[in-house]
């Protein structure tokens, strides 16, 4: 099958010649998913800087919000309708004189003094800006794979970058505990 191909125009099939600026392929896409390379070979889409650094954002917005578990093994939720909760929590246990709250944790409910709930407050805001601080050091270094000169060497980078390396762990830093 003669088949016609400009990157990023997707495949046109045509019985003269090859149009201007389009690449001549003999071979057929073994899967629908694949696009033309400008070498004329079929493959997957190439990982651009762009698009690495969405998978990057999407992957920090599943790690912030994916939950955190406290010492003494307290699980909390960290979705932003959690965060806003907390720190209503916070804001309004002082206010109304409360020295307790009964805390519903993603692992049960819990009896807390504000202090602790304060505690909690503060280990999801410390793992929020780790998340942030860990997309932007993944964006950076995209931003600087991206600077790479040989297009070879850029896309090899690009296909091999590890975004699921260098994020918070789940357990927040030892002098977080209640």
């Amino acid at each position: 099958m003669q088949v016609y191909a400009k990157v990023g125009e997707g495949l046109q099939q045509f019985g003269g010649e090859c149009p201007a600026g389009w690449t001549a392929m003999e071979m057929e896409r073994q899967n629908p998913d694949d696009v033309a390379r400008a070498d004329g070979s079929w493959g997957p889409p190439l990982t651009t800087a762009d698009g690495l650094k969405d998978i990057v954002t999407r992957y920090r917005w599943e790690v912030e919000t994916g939950g955190i578990t406290l010492p003494g093994g307290i699980k909390v939720a960290t979705a932003l309708d959690d965060q806003n909760r907390i720190t209503t929590v916070v804001a309004n246990a002082r206010l109304a004189g409360l020295e307790q709250v009964k805390f519903k944790a993603a692992s049960g409910w819990a009896t807390l003094a504000v202090a602790e709930v304060e505690g909690i407050a503060a280990a999801i805001a410390l793992h929020v800006q780790a998340c942030f601080a860990a997309e932007c050091a993944h964006h950076d270094a995209i931003d600087a794979i991206a600077l790479i000169e040989d297009p070879a060497e850029r896309q090899a980078a690009l296909d091999d970058y590890d975004e699921t390396l260098g994020w918070p762990a789940a357990q927040p830093q030892p002098e977080l505990a209640l």
